[in-house]
């Protein structure tokens, strides 16, 4: 039996304000998640749930993110808020 991986994570990736402590010093604008995917595992996709983001830019999320790293993605809101909630 092999054992689960646990993927660490936070709810975002571009904090200016971990530049020079968790990120490295000298992190610029763009390159803060190619930094943080080399600290954490994972991150938590807040974007989503306000808005479906181009594929395009999923795609550079994805390459830039070191080998193994994990996106969780959060549901979109018009289908978790808007919709009308049926009973069971």
């Amino acid at each position: 039996m092999t054992s689960p991986t646990l993927h660490v994570g936070c709810p975002m990736w571009a904090q200016r304000a971990w530049v020079g402590t968790y990120l490295p010093a000298g992190t610029t604008p763009g390159r803060e998640l190619w930094a943080y995917s080399r600290f954490l595992t994972a991150v938590e996709g807040n974007a989503t749930f306000y808005a479906v983001p181009h594929p395009a830019t999923v795609t550079r999320w994805a390459e830039m993110a070191a080998p193994g790293f994990r996106f969780v993605f959060k549901v979109p809101r018009t289908i978790t808020s808007w919709l009308p909630r049926r009973a069971p």
